[in-house]
């Protein structure tokens, strides 16, 4: 597909110029590279909002990169170079004030409708448990934000181990040797960074929760010890995104297959603090159809080959983490 200086960009063919690009960026880069397209100005209306019918030209950001780092720190730069007509907008609950409040009190709904529901259809006044995954942090503390004054609930929230703590290859922020407190994105938290302050390379198999740093509140949330924060690996979270699309038919999306993955750690904490049947909140933050190519890689179904081919024309689902 190719098209000249008077294309005629519409919500039906800018799907298809969006899928050419992606094969070509694929056969000049290889497999093996994630990349991402985020479309700014007229077509990102276009696309999600039908505010207008049509554009003449296409504004984006292409990184070669999946990472919640390297989203922001585009956003970011588009952000202070064209202040003037840009309006800075984040999903989760890092970068500067007030954008991590912000972004906490539009998220804090989730707990709040669960809190209801709870007492509505099961007469139950507070779970004895939350889980949820924890990248920049938004999903969580918009599920324990309902509860952070009820001491009653335990609330857990869990990292990205990737392959665990000693690895070097994880996205870990508050566990002993990892993180320290460091500057990042014009917030002050727990941050993965050289004795020079040089930012850290992180990884996890799942692209939401990689990130080198951490909402400042989770920091606090820390600090104060009212949050049991851990980790859970790539094969840990893997292993719960199975048992949950086998036992329960719900696909979750990665980066909450790690809240799947800490509830049996938590389950088996509370145990040993005494509690017998103990009611948890797992938060699924995001549906898995987004993650196909991955999972059918990682459990042998899906070639190199056939994983990219989903990737280029597959499903897409939204995750907050």
């Amino acid at each position: 597909m190719s098209f000249d200086n008077e294309a005629i960009f519409t919500k039906e063919n800018l799907d298809g110029y969006l899928k050419e690009l992606a094969k070509a960026f694929r056969e000049r880069n290889g497999r093996s590279m994630p990349a991402e397209i985020i479309l700014v100005g007229g077509a990102a209306i276009l696309v999600n909002y039908g505010f207008r019918a049509m554009t003449t030209d296409v504004d984006a950001i292409i990184h070669a990169a999946s990472s919640m780092k390297d989203a922001i720190n585009e956003a970011l730069r588009d952000w202070v170079t064209n202040v003037k007509d840009t309006h800075y907008l984040l999903g989760t609950v890092a970068g500067p004030h007030p954008f991590p409040a912000m972004v906490r009190d539009f998220q804090k709904i989730i707990g709040e409708e669960a809190k209801q529901q709870l007492q509505d259809w099961y007469g139950i006044d507070h779970p004895d448990a939350i889980c949820a995954c924890v990248g920049g942090g938004s999903n969580a503390i918009g599920v324990m934000n309902a509860f952070l004054d009820d001491e009653r609930v335990n609330l857990y929230g869990y990292e990205a181990g990737g392959n665990g703590p000693e690895s070097g290859k994880h996205a870990i922020r508050f566990a002993p040797g990892t993180g320290q407190l460091g500057m990042f994105q014009g917030a002050k938290s727990y941050l993965l960074e050289t004795d020079e302050g040089q930012t850290l390379d992180t990884y996890s198999i799942s692209a939401g929760l990689d990130y080198a740093s951490v909402g400042p509140e989770h920091a606090w949330l820390k600090d104060i010890g009212r949050v049991n924060y851990s980790w859970a690996t790539d094969e840990e979270a893997m292993n719960a995104f199975r048992d949950l699309s086998q036992t329960e038919g719900i696909i979750p999306a990665i980066e909450s297959s790690h809240a799947v993955a800490g509830a049996y750690k938590a389950a088996a904490d509370l145990k040993a603090k005494g509690y017998d049947k103990a009611v948890m909140i797992v938060n699924i933050s995001g549906r898995g159809d987004k993650d196909m190519a991955t999972a059918g890689k990682w459990f042998g179904y899906l070639t190199d080959d056939q994983a990219a081919a989903l990737d280029v024309t597959g499903a897409h689902g939204n995750t907050v983490a």
